[in-house]
């Protein structure tokens, strides 16, 4: 049974095996595709390279199945051993244990955890191993020295490689500096010295911790040493001094050394040879390799990296640097077509290919690195690539690297085991322009051209780096259609020309439009481009020609296409101009010209109006004679489907046609900070603009729902929007920022015909009215409230104007909730409330410093309260008041009603944001907690209690500036409690109210004086007489008794001196 038992597994130690090519009996590819280290000639300044030294380490303890041990070793903490070289050729450097070049993990040293110390120094021993006889040839051996490695662990002993498989692994790396030099302009004859010469491994010593493999028998290894076991286990055949080699008492080098070995296998002539596996010696005697051997080779010239295309055309040098001798040599290529692709691309990305190769012959350009310099611009590898070493590590689209380029030596020359190799020919690359990684330009955009460079890095090139410019231009949409910009769809608004040849005629597709940036003449950021053929004059043909005659002159054939590449446009021509027209200029005139055979007509012409923008113009005329005949509006032009329409020309002598295009008025619904004015949640809105479309989500294309109209005092879905009604429309964080129609100038019966409602029960406050909410819509400019009027319905129905002023004018916002307003913005939604059924309309009229409240009863009332602001941790906010004034109107600060739960808002229980009640229960909605009640010089202490378990949350103290934090309201509800401070103010308040049997009241009196508390009933009479006596000054609390008064609305009041204050009190039975 062998070391390797079935399956392929290691049964017992192996020795050691170092090798310079990396596969057993071979050589590993990554590294050197034939067998061979290709390096070029040094030209100015040090050139070096890397030499892997490679070992398959399965020097290890086993143990059977039970567990016992067996062929115990110790794991290898130190080596040593030598390589040897040629002086003229190169010249050792140092040791590296870091992979500093190639991108593979599976190449990090294996002697990461060793210190290594080299020696290097001349050795006149060199090629004997490989060649005795060239070894007594002076002229090879003196130039030989021999670098001794002696390796020691740091802490961990060397790893073993794979113990199921042979597998060789990096040790370390050899760095060697390039000697041989080749002065420019003298061509080979510039070389010093040598050009093909071997680096090998010395046969007479390979140490591994005491044990020397060469000479050593390795069971002395062992610290389990059977020798009756281990001798016949461990056999090796000697060199033998019978071959009169001064090694003869070696092992053989195959025992603890691999690699390729092309030695005859014989020579009658020669018995000190070690024999090999070939008939042939023609490639031994020229590049003799044995076990532990590698054959080094200067390359006559110094790469040269070649970038051209996929057909190899080579792309434009647009720069150069010079050598030594003068001679140019290119440092950077530009691609030699722009790459263009726009947003309606089903690809999604703009596309180049370039072909990288090394265009100096036989050598070897190797570890070439490909980086570019923006996110945008990724490499891929292209389907046509033949070099299997290019690799984009994933996600890393920017950086690749290939291990080599080779020009006529694989699939050329044989392998140093005299097989042939096989060309992997050159590098092809895919790049891919992506617009979604372009950096915004200077007008926030990432539409225009862009500039990218892709670096090719060698330290075998004759010239690194090398850069390749990229242009790319990443072209913009027209503005039409904005609903439906789907993929391959060319945007803009098209046109179809179609004649009447054959079954179905042939048509030719035009497309126009406007976009911002966009000019009168030839628009590469639109995809247009200048025709440089005439209209053809024998075949259907149509195109855009330019109205001025400075541009005509300029583009005489005509607009053409390169959407999305010249290659693959999708229309035969395109005309995109300014979308924010020249002030003074209203409407954009497009001209397409066209050839008919005489016997194709009619022509028709046909477009979809749903590729025209909300509240655009659009009329067509036919031209005969460069006079324009009568226009179409192509709205209503022939019906071919429900959105198709068509015009038809018969007309021989019509050979061109106009577009008479007016653009829609649109309108930026932000802030004067620029911040959108639509919010994320609720919005109450209103049509700044007059749609052509009236369906909400081609209006409000990102909100989530559906807008919910108020209508004779209920909610309803409004799939159809209206001018001049409000409705409430939820969004997500995308929102909408920017609307398109007409001007909404007024709002009248005729036009509009906006009915408002009456409730449905008789107003508290106005009890000869049935106030009802309504929600109403704005103009498209600021306009006053004072513009609202109403109409009568057919009975002569007419709401009160005064009625709805009384109770004023309501917007509302995520962060304020309902808030009163004086002007009316466009695009917001609001609430008024009717007196009566009626028409709604609306004149323009503006304040510019208006009072955000226009009932001035309003705002005296408010002056003259408390006011207590809510936060939450949202940054909601909403002011409330507290009066002391009994006698005030509340219910004419009555809110509009709430949509949803989880709108914000904030109010009373009397359903408005005023009271005068000493005790009111405040109900929150909508908010994030916790939430914060603040007062700022209070007039008396406030509690802020639980409603149903009458737990504190807080007090704010009389005179203080104060809040009340609370971190949850379990009923969305607190309950406000004020009271006065005793000895410093004159109060009075009841509590519970509503009474039942009794109520208790508190009162305080601020000097010693007569005092009396009595019952009156609404119409003054006195009731009943509770207290009449002298009271010093102080608080007091007293319950009264109402067992014998009748279920109403009463008035308590309390008289101390001159001093007076009443309360309302309601009994109930």
């Amino acid at each position: 049974m062998t070391a390797v038992e079935s399956y392929s597994q290691f049964t017992r130690p192996v020795l050691p095996r170092l090798s310079l090519t990396g596969v057993a009996n071979n050589y590993e590819t990554d590294f050197y595709p034939d067998g061979r280290i290709w390096v070029p000639p040094s030209v100015s300044g040090a050139r070096e390279f890397l030499m892997p030294v490679f070992i398959t380490n399965n020097w290890y303890s086993y143990r059977n199945a039970q567990g016992a041990a067996l062929y115990t070793v110790d794991p290898i903490r130190s080596f040593s051993f030598s390589v040897f070289y040629n002086e003229k050729a190169i010249r050792f450097i140092g040791v590296e244990t870091v992979n500093s070049v190639f991108n593979d993990p599976g190449y990090e040293p294996l002697a990461q955890q060793f210190y290594i110390d080299a020696e290097d120094k001349l050795d006149d021993y060199y090629w004997y191993y490989i060649n005795p006889n060239k070894w007594a040839d002076t002229r090879d051996n003196l130039d030989g020295r021999r670098v001794t490695f002696n390796g020691t662990s740091m802490g961990l002993a060397l790893p073993n490689t794979d113990l199921d498989v042979e597998e060789f692994k990096v040790l370390f790396y050899v760095r060697f500096r390039v000697m041989a030099e080749r002065q420019e302009g003298q061509g080979g004859a510039g070389f010093n010295l040598i050009q093909t010469t071997p680096i090998y491994i010395d046969n007479r010593s390979v140490k591994y911790n005491d044990l020397d493999v060469a000479k050593q028998n390795s069971w002395l290894g062992f610290t389990d040493y059977d020798i009756n076991n281990y001798q016949n286990l461990y056999s090796r055949p000697i060199i033998g001094n019978g071959r009169g080699r001064l090694d003869g008492d070696l092992f053989y080098p195959d025992t603890y050394l691999d690699g390729m070995n092309n030695a005859p296998t014989a020579e009658d002539d020669n018995l000190i040879t070690l024999p090999g596996p070939l008939s042939d010696d023609g490639m031994y005697k020229a590049e003799p390799v044995y076990p532990g051997v590698i054959t080094l080779k200067i390359s006559d010239d110094i790469p040269s990296v070649r970038v051209a295309s996929v057909t190899d055309d080579a792309f434009p040098i647009i720069q150069y640097e010079q050598d030594q001798s003068g001679n140019e040599l290119p440092t950077m290529y530009e691609l030699p077509t722009i790459v263009l692709v726009d947003d309606n691309s089903p690809e999604q990305f703009g596309l180049a290919r370039m072909k990288i190769s090394n265009s100096t012959s036989k050598s070897r350009l190797q570890n070439i690195w490909f980086e570019t310099d923006a996110a945008w611009l990724e490499m891929h590898v292209d389907d046509l690539n033949e070099n299997r070493t290019l690799t984009f590590p994933r996600n890393q689209r920017r950086y690749g690297f290939a291990q080599y380029l080779d020009n006529s030596i694989l699939g050329e020359e044989l392998d140093p085991v005299m097989k042939p190799t096989n060309d992997d020919g050159d590098v092809y690359i895919r790049l891919q322009c992506d617009p979604t990684k372009l950096p915004p330009r200077g007008d926030g955009e990432p539409h225009g051209v862009h500039i990218g460079y892709v670096t090719i890095k060698s330290d075998y090139a004759r010239v690194s780096p090398i850069r390749v410019k990229v242009l790319f231009l990443f072209m913009k949409n027209p503005y039409e259609p904005d609903w439906n910009k789907a993929p391959g769809n060319p945007g803009g608004i098209n046109i179809i020309v179609r004649n009447s040849a054959g079954a179905g005629g042939e048509e030719r597709r035009l497309v126009f439009g406007t976009g911002t940036r966009a000019t009168d003449g030839i628009d590469l950021l639109y995809g247009e481009a200048a025709y440089n053929v005439p209209l053809s004059t024998a075949n259907f043909d149509a195109r855009w020609f330019p109205l001025r005659a400075d541009l005509l002159a300029q583009y005489p054939f005509g607009f053409g296409d390169v959407a999305p590449n010249a290659a693959a446009a999708r229309t035969v021509s395109r005309d995109i101009r300014a979308y924010n027209m020249p002030k003074g200029q209203n409407s954009h005139i497009y001209e397409a010209r066209f050839f008919n055979p005489a016997n194709a007509y009619p022509i028709s012409v046909e477009w979809n109006i749903n590729d025209f923008p909300q509240g655009a113009q659009l009329f067509i005329r036919q031209v005969v004679n460069g006079v324009p005949l009568q226009a179409t509006d192509m709205r209503f032009a022939t019906q071919i489907d429900q959105f198709r329409r068509s015009i038809t020309i018969a007309d021989r002598n019509v050979t061109s046609f106009r577009i008479e295009y007016t653009l829609p008025t649109t309108m930026d619904f932000v802030d004067e900070n620029g911040d959108p004015i639509i919010k994320r949640g609720w919005n109450l809105l209103s049509l700044p603009l007059a749609p052509t479309n009236t369906v909400h989500n081609v209006v409000y294309k990102n909100a989530i729902n559906v807008p919910w109209a108020f209508v004779n005092s209920q909610y309803q879905e409004r799939p159809n929007l209206r001018v001049g009604e409000g409705f409430f429309l939820k969004y997500s964080s995308q929102v909408d920022v920017s609307f398109a129609g007409s001007i909404i100038d007024s709002i009248t019966k005729d036009r509009h015909n906006v009915r408002i409602w009456a409730g449905d029960f008789p107003d508290p406050q106005f009890n000869q009215f049935f106030g009802g909410w309504n929600l109403i819509g704005a103009l498209s400019n600021i306009t006053s409230i004072d513009g609202i009027r109403f109409y009568p319905t057919s009975d002569n129905q007419l709401p009160s104007l005064a009625y709805t002023k009384q109770y004023g004018v309501y917007g509302y916002r995520t962060d304020l909730g309902y808030f009163e307003v004086s002007n009316m913005v466009p695009g917001l939604g609001y609430w008024i409330k009717a007196s009566s059924d009626g028409f709604y309309g609306l004149n323009p009229t503006y304040q510019l410093d208006k009072q955000a409240m226009s009932n001035n009863t309003k705002l005296d009332m408010i002056e003259r309260s408390t006011k207590i602001t809510m936060f939450d941790n949202a940054q909601h906010r909403k002011d409330i008041y507290v009066s002391n004034d009994q006698t005030a109107n509340t219910g004419i600060f009555e809110l509009p009603p709430v949509f949803s739960e989880d709108m914000f808002d904030v109010r009373f229980n009397n359903n408005g944001y005023f009271t005068n009640d000493n005790e009111s229960v405040i109900r929150v909605q909508g908010v994030t907690y916790p939430v914060s009640f603040n007062i700022e010089k209070a007039d008396a202490d406030y509690l802020f209690v639980d409603p149903v378990t009458n737990q504190v949350y807080g007090t704010i103290k009389a005179g203080t500036n104060g809040n009340v934090t609370i971190d949850e309201l379990p009923f969305g509800a607190v309950k406000m409690m004020k009271r006065a401070v005793a000895g410093e103010e004159f109060a009075f308040t009841a509590f519970p109210v509503p009474a039942n049997d009794f109520t208790n009241v508190n009162f305080t009196i601020t000097d010693n004086d007569f005092v009396s508390v009595k019952l009156f009933d609404a119409l003054g009479n006195e009731i009943a007489d509770f207290i009449n006596e002298y009271r010093t000054k102080g608080d007091y609390t007293e319950t009264i008794s109402l067992k014998n008064i009748n279920t109403g609305s009463y008035i308590l009041r309390l008289t101390s001196g001159t001093k007076t204050s009443v309360v309302k009190i309601n009994v109930i039975r």
